[in-house]
């Protein structure tokens, strides 16, 4: 395939030199968001050295890029008839690749929305329009993209505190995620927005005795935080 091969060779060069790709980065969402699994995970390989180095590339694609996120993954064997005499060698065949698809799809999703945190640290009025989206994804089945969400949230939140409406809520619920990073960023969140509402179940994070050390702390030190406002 054409597009695969220019993707991996753009890959290298942005590996090398991101400022030589920068002017295919407007390009990049788009291709991220294809059909075929193997070629959203070659335009990840892309844009993951350029976000680093150049995240103002991407200042006006957030939208499409948390609708690479918001693409559900999709099954690479939906709708084909199954095999009537199928075998073991068959059938391992069929669920790697179900695997390898999901796999691609997963990291596409993830480089898209860890680029939309690096572009809310830098220019936060890019991505605060899109607040509720990402409210949405504190919801999503993956723990690195709900994680990225919340990171977001708590860099609109250090800038842009007035501009999110009815965020409280879904933060003080993140509080309660299986995954730390996300507990973490909601913590982070929560202290920026200075809403008191957040003390009492910070407290409930800090006597947690089954949370992560650190949790507990940064909770204890926002809460004490909001507390003295």
């Amino acid at each position: 395939m054409v597009l695969k091969e220019v993707l991996f060779a753009l890959s290298l060069l942005a590996d090398d030199e991101p400022e030589a790709v920068v002017d295919v980065a407007g390009d990049l969402p788009a291709v991220l968001n294809h059909d075929l699994p193997i070629v959203n995970s070659a335009a990840a390989r892309v844009l993951r050295p350029l976000a680093a180095e150049r995240p103002d590339a991407f200042t006006d694609h957030v939208d499409q890029l948390l609708a690479v996120v918001e693409r559900p993954v999709s099954d690479p064997m939906e709708g084909l008839e199954p095999s009537p005499n199928p075998d073991a060698v068959r059938t391992e065949t069929v669920e790697n690749i179900r695997g390898q698809s999901r796999r691609r799809q997963l990291a596409a999703r993830v480089v898209a929305v860890h680029v939309v945190v690096e572009v809310a640290e830098i220019k936060p009025a890019s991505v605060s329009p899109h607040s509720d989206r990402l409210l949405a994804l504190l919801d999503d089945d993956n723990p690195a993209v709900r994680a990225a969400a919340a990171g977001a949230l708590a860099a609109l939140a250090e800038h842009r505190p007035t501009e999110l409406n009815e965020v409280v809520s879904p933060l003080i619920d993140a509080l309660d995620d299986v995954d730390e990073t996300v507990g973490a960023r909601a913590v982070a969140a929560l202290g920026h927005l200075g809403d008191d509402a957040a003390v009492d179940p910070l407290r409930e994070v800090m006597r947690d005795e089954d949370a992560d050390a650190d949790l507990r702390d940064l909770a204890a030190e926002t809460a004490d935080f909001l507390d003295s406002q």
